[in-house]
């Protein structure tokens, strides 16, 4: 029986650590959900004897044990975190036309893959990287694939790889290893970005798909395609800084009351609120920070096709950590942009069974994380040192603060 012990980390202290077990093509809770600071002292090594022994009591009463270790890090965990886009050009003189008919043309792309980072590595980082897409030139017509087919006459093959690099210095890196290290383990480990997994939803779209995630400390605006990130930036800016400015302009509401009240604000029509003051007000901020992100959205989508000289992006996927503020986003875009066709990112898998507790991050980490490993889709080692298109953390705060100015005599 397959089992897969997830570390999920949520901060660069704290992760949540899960077991589930596969059988019979279905996913199960395997027993073990709690939360522990790394680097903890008697906490972390209290947890490493509850995993090992309670992995020691699996092994002894199930036959052909099998453990993978399934490593997720939130995109604002790593300071050094930049990323990069690699082409591969091959051309047909470049190697014998039978191994385009046989599976030795991948190991090729490999192989050239390995000493194209050599050329370029940075010792002090690591990398994640991913194939997204192949094109094939054969007469001047180029033709896209997801997977490089081996049926096809060509003159030349373009592999696409998309890389995550990050410094080996990293405190919460090097804190992680440690802990999975002390388990003592016999296990594969696949590591895995939140960005990458939220993409993964999306395998089936050919188009390049824009991917919002709003989380507490950061916001994603990813272009997807075929399940894959190709396109990448981050905001330094989270749903915890709109919280904040809610909180500092209502400084009478506790928190919990605040998001109650924009939660009822979301599921209310504008006329039921014209008698509550206190609530048109909320409603006037919640409408400037969706103005905000529309902004910083459409700004995004009009500088990625730009690049490209097309207008590239017409789809968008939400996904976030507050259901209210997805779904008034969405709202929001079908009304002042209804040329985007606009959807939320939503797991519908049915392979897993609910039980005592239920994640859809995790389940989507146990899934794709174990089709990984049977593509043989990432392979882990270090990479070079490139620049991140992100927007300046200075500037950004600076314009969410106009964007969120609420004036209590509004």
């Amino acid at each position: 029986m397959k089992h897969f012990l997830n570390f999920h980390l949520i901060n660069s202290k704290k992760v949540k650590i899960t077991l589930i077990k596969h059988e019979l093509n279905k996913y199960y809770n395997g027993g073990l959900n709690f939360l522990v600071k790394l680097n903890s002292g008697k906490e972390q090594e209290n947890a490493i004897h509850k995993i090992q022994n309670f992995l020691l009591v699996n092994k002894k009463e199930q036959e052909n044990f099998d453990l993978q270790i399934n490593v997720l890090f939130e995109d604002s965990i790593f300071k050094s975190l930049k990323t990069q886009n690699i082409v591969l050009n091959l051309k047909k003189a470049d190697f014998h036309e039978e191994s385009f008919r046989t599976s030795l043309l991948p190991n090729f792309f490999e192989i050239e893959f390995q000493k194209k980072i050599v050329q370029t590595i940075d010792r002090n980082y690591e990398f994640l990287h991913h194939p997204y897409m192949v094109t094939i030139k054969k007469d001047n017509v180029i033709k896209i694939y997801r997977d490089i087919p081996t049926n096809k006459e060509f003159d030349s093959i373009l592999q696409h790889y998309f890389i995550y690099t990050f410094s080996k210095d990293e405190p919460v890196l090097k804190n992680i290893n440690q802990f999975i290290e002390l388990l003592n383990l016999k296990a594969k480990v696949n590591y895995l970005f939140k960005s990458q997994l939220l993409a993964s939803y999306l395998t089936n779209t050919k188009k390049p798909i824009l991917v919002v995630n709003i989380d507490k400390n950061y916001i994603t605006l990813n272009v997807t395609r075929l399940g894959k990130v190709v396109d990448y930036q981050r905001l330094e800016v989270g749903t915890s800084s709109f919280i904040k400015a809610f909180l500092n302009s209502f400084n009478k509401l506790s928190k919990d009351e605040i998001l109650s009240r924009l939660t009822y604000i979301h599921q209310t029509s504008e006329k039921d609120l014209a008698d509550d003051l206190h609530l048109k007000q909320l409603k006037n901020g919640l409408d400037k920070l969706l103005s905000f992100l529309h902004y910083e959205i459409n700004r995004r989508i009009n500088e990625f096709n730009s690049k490209h000289n097309a207008k590239i992006i017409t789809e968008i996927a939400f996904t976030g950590e507050l259901a209210w503020l997805v779904n008034s986003l969405m709202d929001y875009f079908e009304i002042k942009s209804p040329q985007f066709n606009v959807s939320s990112i939503e797991s519908k898998n049915d392979l897993f069974i609910q039980s005592e507790y239920n994640d859809k991050i995790i389940n989507q980490l146990v899934y794709y994380g174990d089709k990984l490993m049977v593509d043989n889709d990432q392979v882990q080692t270090q990479t070079s040192e490139i620049e991140i298109g992100k927007a300046s953390p200075k500037s950004f705060l600076h314009k969410l603060k106009e964007f969120l100015t609420l004036q209590k005599g509004e």
